[in-house]
């Protein structure tokens, strides 16, 4: 919505509104009647009943066939009827075999949103999701896990007291009722061949790079030389990768710096290896590129990345 002001021209923002189907069975109730909904009614007690179709959660995964070390990401959704009063939610993470499982961390304060499914409107919360990494081939299975609810559920008065009747017509007791997720079976496909000495059992996309703290020195000073992978896969589940140094040097086992996160249901980041050596005699020595070979998913195919490869200058240190 645009105006004038001040001879300045000034527009508002700009708003997307959502507008879902109508609700079938809504729908057909009110075609029949409103028989549906006073079947909904339990015969001997008088209260509102809910059914599997009212409050149920759902198990989704973004793929069904995966490679090995591919990452998958599992999703349970609660899906209510507005009319559904849900009060608590809780559940434990089903025990998945063969794979290593990370939790995707959720804001704390979650809320409803509205969306159409198998013809009816429902709120719909996103509860908790999961990224699996599959360790072996073959099939997986994600087993049914059981969400315990607690639900205010209406129960109407038939005590015949008129006065009961009159100012306490209905009253609300907390109900439990447990929503089972169906089980997920995944396929789960073998690295093809093709691996090398240089397959540190990366699965994803990644780039590697490489500094050294200094290219010239005296026989006895350390030297850094920092290598960052980075990209999106198995990040966790990657071996530290195997530089060769000359044989004179004294080696010193890699400091880690793990620098990855789950983002958009992946792992992202990086992983920065500090090699810190010491050359013990003058010379001019090489330190060879890393090849950093991984499997990319989408291509079907193994890639090689590497770093640098640099010529440190050793002079001759004292005494």
């Amino acid at each position: 919505a645009p105006i004038k002001a001040g001879g300045k021209q000034v527009t508002s923002n700009k708003l997307t509104i959502k507008v879902l189907p109508p609700d079938q069975a809504t729908q057909a109730s009110q075609g029949q009647g409103g028989a549906q909904s006073s079947n909904r009614q339990s015969s001997g007690q008088g209260s509102q009943t809910v059914g599997a179709d009212d409050l149920f959660m759902l198990a989704t995964v973004d793929k069904t066939t995966v490679y090995e070390q591919e990452a998958l990401l599992l999703t349970y959704k609660i899906y209510k009827l507005p009319s559904v009063d849900l009060q608590t939610m809780s559940n434990t993470m089903p025990d998945i075999k063969n794979c290593h499982v990370q939790q995707v961390e959720l804001p704390s304060n979650k809320e409803f949103n509205l969306e159409h499914y198998n013809g009816r409107n429902y709120q719909t919360m996103l509860w908790s999701q999961y990224v699996l990494f599959p360790q072996h081939s073959g099939e997986v299975e994600i087993p049914s896990t059981t969400f315990e609810g607690t639900i205010a559920q209406r129960v109407d008065n038939n005590s015949g007291d008129i006065f009961d009747m009159f100012f306490n017509s209905s009253r609300y007791v907390e109900v439990k009722k447990d929503l089972t997720a169906k089980p997920i079976k995944i396929t789960v496909k073998p690295l093809p061949q093709g691996k090398t000495s240089a397959f540190y059992g990366g699965v994803g996309d990644f780039s590697i790079s490489s500094t050294i703290s200094s290219t010239d020195v005296t026989a006895n000073d350390a030297v850094t030389v920092r290598v960052i992978l980075s990209g999106t896969g198995n990040l966790k589940l990657i071996k530290t990768p195997e530089m060769k140094f000359p044989q004179d040097f004294d080696i010193y086992d890699p400091k880690i710096d793990n620098k990855y996160t789950i983002k958009g249901g992946r792992q992202t980041g990086n992983k920065v290896y500090e090699y810190l050596i010491i050359p013990r005699y003058a010379g001019q020595y090489t330190i060879p590129a890393l090849e950093f070979q991984y499997f990319d998913p989408k291509s079907g195919s193994y890639k090689t990345v590497k770093t640098d490869e640099y010529t440190l200058n050793v002079a001759k240190g004292q005494g």
